[in-house]
């Protein structure tokens, strides 16, 4: 029928195409519209060989259609296909294994530089919490010294007002002793004498003093 007709002659252009990609354009542009099934056997009787032909039947497809006679000089074989394959194949492979180095590398620097960021991390927090404990510390002992000096310096400051009371209540007993011994100096011939009082009366002023 029609319809088989087409799809095999779609079926040789699609298998030319796989190996010969610059002249499929040009014979799908130039495919031969499809007749009746008795006129396409003879037209295509040249194209399409019987089974167990030796012919080609992409060259006679391109000679008929009108392919540039470029394209028929310049095929390929399946081999030369498979080696520049084979070729392609090799080239993405050894840019993938390029890329999967370069990726273990990257993770590698990336977890190295994150271990040492959390070490180093770990250590500055170890410092800093040393340094914490430490000013702590010795905040408390300032406190504890400065409350100790407040308290020494209100005892100090009792004790100022204790000597300064005790300074206070000497000042009528001097002046009672230096009055007595200036009394005692006013007697004449006999009386005068250096007696025990004068001595009780001296080593009380210089007690007092």
């Amino acid at each position: 029928s029609k319809q088989w007709y087409q799809r095999r002659v779609r079926g040789c252009l699609l298998r030319l195409s796989l190996f010969f990609p610059l002249v499929a354009p040009a014979m799908s542009s130039e495919l031969p519209r499809i007749r009746e099934p008795a006129q396409m056997t003879s037209a295509y009787a040249s194209v399409l060989p019987s089974y167990g032909s030796k012919r080609d039947p992409g060259k006679a497809l391109l000679q008929t259609l009108g392919a540039p006679s470029n394209a028929v000089r310049d095929r390929k074989a399946p081999q030369d296909w498979n080696a520049a394959y084979n070729s392609h194949v090799r080239l993405s492979d050894k840019d993938k294994n390029k890329s999967e180095t370069q990726r273990d590398a990257s993770n590698r620097l990336i977890r190295d530089l994150d271990n040492r960021t959390k070490t180093k991390q770990a250590e500055i927090n170890r410092q800093l919490q040393d340094r914490i404990t430490t000013v702590s510390y010795w905040k408390q002992r300032l406190t504890t010294e400065h409350a100790s000096i407040c308290q020494e310096i209100t005892n100090l400051n009792m004790s100022k007002q204790k000597t300064q009371q005790a300074l206070a209540s000497t000042e009528l007993p001097t002046e009672v002793a230096g009055n007595c011994l200036k009394n005692r100096e006013g007697r004449e011939a006999i009386d005068l004498v250096q007696d025990l009082v004068d001595d009780e009366l001296i080593a009380e002023l210089d007690l007092l003093s």
